[in-house]
Order: C-alpha cells, then structure tokens, then sequence
C-alpha cells in the first residue's frame, strides 16, 4: 500500500508543480532597412482551470508601431515616456495562445524589446518572456550614406571609409576614422616618409644612369 501510495505522489507533484504560465517572445534576429519586424508572443496556460491575464508590452524608442498602429496607452520607463500596448485575454485549461504586433525601426543598428510582462488577474502573479535583440541592416546599394558605417552596413562602407567607425587594428589598411591606428601611425611615421623619398631618388638616379650608359 506504501508502495503504491508513493507512486501515486510521483505522478501526482509533477502536474501539481505544473500550475502556471509561461511566456515567450520570437522574432527575427536580424532585417534589413524598412523591413517589417513581426513580434510573437506565446503564452501557454498550465493551469488545469480558466485563467485571465493582461498582457503587457513595452515599445522601445526609435521604433514606430506597424499593426496595430496606434498604443493601447503611454507610461514612463527610466523617466522616458513610452508607448504600451496591452491586452486582456482568457485562457482556456491548458491552452496556448498567439499575440502578434509588428514594427518598423526609425534606424539601423542594434535595438531590443523588453519582456513581456503577463499578470494574472486571480492571484496578481506576473510572469515575464525573454527579452529579444535584433539587428537592423542597410539596404545596399554601394554607397556609404548618412547613418551607414561598417557595423550596419559592412557591404557598403568598407573599414576605411569615413563612417565614425574606428577598426583599431593592425591590417595594413589606415582607418581615418580611428587616430590611434596602428596602420595609419606607420604611413604617418617621418621615417617612412624619408624612406620612400630616398627609394624614389635612388630609382631615378638609377633610370638616369642607366639612360646615359
């Protein structure tokens, strides 16, 4: 009976530990300039009865709401006004359920999205996603332009171009942008100036040379 009994608790604590929700958050990690960014938000519910949650989302700065287009409401994070996007929803026992939004960023570079945060309504607990990073390419064309360097868009501004970007290291190429690079101190040495200017005179007197002969 004993035997039987602790059995029973074996299978039994597994679905007891069971009883919550768990949030997670997809996207792409990388698009290009003007792409469309689509956000998935998946809550499962644990619970073996109906739940009711508020889901919240947090849009960072430099970023502009696609679908829906316009904020639920605003708030203050870090003493920044922020746009939020909230939901109220009803989960069925064990169901899982999709929230999707998207975005498109103001600019290149890296960005991040905070997590998701879902409260549930019947005891107040809140549950958190992950965060998600994402870079933001160029779209390229061959030019560095304005706002384009090495980093978001490698295709088009070499490390030598004048991006703001310092590639400190020594590769034999020059890095305007980067004064204490180790290339651009050896061209920019006197001595290595002296010493092409004592090859190029010794190569002409020797074509002179040569010529007279």
């Amino acid at each position: 009976m004993k035997i039987i009994t602790l059995l029973l608790l074996l299978l039994i604590l597994p679905l007891v530990n069971a009883q919550e929700l768990t949030v997670i958050k997809e996207a792409s990690s990388s698009i290009t300039q003007n792409e469309i960014l689509e956000v998935k938000i998946i809550i499962n519910n644990l619970y073996s009865e109906q739940r009711t949650v508020e889901v919240k989302e947090v849009i960072p700065q430099g970023v502009t709401l696609i679908n829906p287009s316009m904020p639920d409401n605003y708030e203050y994070n870090d003493g920044i006004l922020t746009e939020v996007l909230n939901w109220q929803i009803t989960l069925k026992p064990r169901e899982i359920i999709y929230i999707t939004y998207s975005i498109k960023t103001d600019g290149l570079g890296e960005y991040g999205l905070r997590p998701t945060i879902v409260t549930d309504k019947k005891d107040s607990k809140a549950y958190s996603s992950n965060s998600v990073q994402f870079n933001v390419y160029c779209s390229s064309n061959n030019l560095c332009e304005v706002n384009e360097n090495n980093l978001n868009c490698p295709f088009d501004c070499g490390i030598q171009s004048n991006d703001n970007i310092c590639d400190y290291k020594l590769d034999n190429i020059c890095d305007e942008d980067c004064r204490e690079d180790p290339d651009c101190k050896f061209y920019s040495n006197p001595f290595f100036t002296v010493l092409v200017i004592i090859l190029f005179l010794i190569i002409i007197g020797y074509f002179f040379l040569t010529k007279k002969k």
